[in-house]
């Protein structure tokens, strides 16, 4: 499931890393990754999540304030999110 996910990934990591299994070398490299987001409003909260689906292995997502109706965003936290704590709600994009 998370190869198919990452496919255009792995076809462009191919166009770098020519050699056999360079792109699944790639992938392997960004699992191992560790990202700490301070902040989860409007854009923290899509940056984390296209961290997470682009493969980075732990997304980690600092905030202690609670999501207000201007912090959603498409791709972001979404309007059922407004009222819980920013970190929660993001959690929910990472997973």
């Amino acid at each position: 499931e998370v190869l198919e996910r990452l496919g255009p990934d792995l076809g462009s990591l191919s166009l770098v890393h020519r050699e056999p299994g360079g792109d699944l070398r790639g992938v392997a490299a960004r699992r191992a990754i560790r990202v700490q987001v301070r902040g989860s409003g409007r854009v923290g909260g899509v940056i984390a999540g296209v961290l997470a689906a682009a493969g980075v292995g732990r997304v980690e997502v600092l905030d202690g304030g609670r999501v207000e109706p201007a912090d959603v965003a498409p791709g972001g936290l979404g309007p059922d999110s407004v009222g819980r704590l920013r970190a929660d709600a993001a959690a929910g994009l990472v997973r």
